[in-house]
């Protein structure tokens, strides 16, 4: 029994998940009590977004079960970098990965608790998010001043986006942060910033609410 424990153990350390937190707030699996007899969490529901999971399963009905556990991995993932990512109560029905990150693939499992008892762990959903948001369709750079560039580019098509970040690079360096303009309908940066003598290169990114970036579109170079 010692040896079926252990060997659940590490097979519990393939199966991590990311909640509310992050993985590293939420730190290593916790030791639990293999306990056989716990029922498991059966028919979870999965729905992947770009920036999210989210899990849906039958509320669980034997009052010995205290909590719910999940657990995210990666395919292919060492053993030594898995992680308990969530708990939960048992009268809850519904977890959303909010921290899942575009266009990555996902190992999730759940297991029902109970005074540091832990049930076997129930079946394992695999789960591909999408791609990120398409760039934006259109963007370009032109001199407005001796100083002074103004970057234009067309709104997003999808209304998840509600801000732009504009990065800048110079003398073909690396790509730096140079703006934000907030609202899916902002179309415009003037960069004060241009010397001549320099090059100047754009890129336009769509964001998200939960801070999940588009595909960049350039800009184009300028040489002032």
């Amino acid at each position: 029994m010692r040896l079926l424990r252990l060997f659940l153990t590490a097979t519990f350390s393939l199966l991590l998940f990311e909640g509310c937190a992050t993985l590293d707030s939420i730190g290593a699996m916790t030791a639990f009590e293999t306990d056989p007899l716990l029922p498991k969490i059966k028919n979870v529901k999965a729905l992947p977004s770009i920036g999210s999971v989210g899990f849906e399963w039958k509320s669980i009905k034997d009052s010995a079960v205290k909590g719910i556990n999940i657990y995210r991995g990666f395919p292919g993932a060492n053993r030594a970098d898995l992680k308990l990512i969530g708990s939960t109560s048992r009268y809850a029905t519904h977890f959303v990965d909010i921290t899942a990150k575009p266009d990555r693939e996902y190992l999730y499992t759940f297991t029902t608790t109970a005074l540091g008892r832990e049930s076997l762990p129930g079946k394992v959903i695999r789960i591909k998010t999408p791609h990120r948001y398409n760039r934006p369709s259109f963007a370009k750079v032109f001199v407005v001043g001796v100083d002074s560039a103004k970057v234009l580019w067309s709104p997003h098509s999808n209304p998840a986006i509600v801000k732009y970040l504009i990065q800048r690079r110079r003398d073909g360096g690396d790509w730096l942060y140079l703006a934000e303009v907030r609202g899916r309908l902002g179309a415009e940066y003037v960069d004060n910033g241009v010397r001549r003598g320099h090059s100047y290169t754009y890129r336009v990114f769509g964001v998200d609410c939960h801070n999940i970036a588009s595909y960049p579109k350039e800009a184009g170079v300028l040489n002032p």
